[in-house]
């Protein structure tokens, strides 16, 4: 008996480690994801943003200047200068800005991704009964634009 009680005990403190590993290891999976569920939603709201500015870009596309040359970036939009005060960012823009570059980088490429996705799949819904926003081509050269000059 005097060798089996050491080994329960033994048993027992293991029991204990484990239940307390345990505890430890449920309470992390909580708390990543409390954070994946925070980053979704980021994400979600972030989508939601992008999708009225491609819809406004998408307009302004179609009454605009010609585009610019493949290498070449647009300039950043300077604001109005009859702005008296300072822009104050948002808490999401600030936490978005103080995540790992890496990580960044990543769900901006995911955002990419499942943006084209979603515009894929949703190029069905025309955005006006305009004739100019419906996909098709011409007849006489096969041009996929509306607004492309005629052949």
């Amino acid at each position: 008996l005097s060798q089996s009680q050491p080994q329960s005990l033994d048993l027992d403190n293991a029991n204990n480690n484990n239940t307390e590993y345990s505890t430890k290891l449920q309470m992390k999976l909580e708390q990543v994801q409390q954070e994946n569920t925070r980053l979704v939603k980021l994400i979600q709201e972030t989508q939601s943003k992008l999708d009225q500015t491609q819809a406004q870009l998408s307009s302004l596309q179609q009454s605009s200047s010609p585009s610019l040359p493949n290498n070449q970036k647009p300039q950043q939009q300077q604001p109005s200068t009859s702005h008296k005060g300072t822009w104050k960012m948002d808490s999401e823009s600030r936490e978005f800005l103080q995540l790992d570059e890496i990580l960044k980088e990543n769900l901006r490429s995911e955002k990419k991704k499942r943006l084209m996705e979603v515009q894929t799949q949703m190029k069905f819904i025309l955005d006006s009964d305009d004739v100019h926003d419906s996909f098709g081509e011409w007849d006489c050269c096969g041009q996929s634009d509306y607004y492309a000059h005629g052949c």
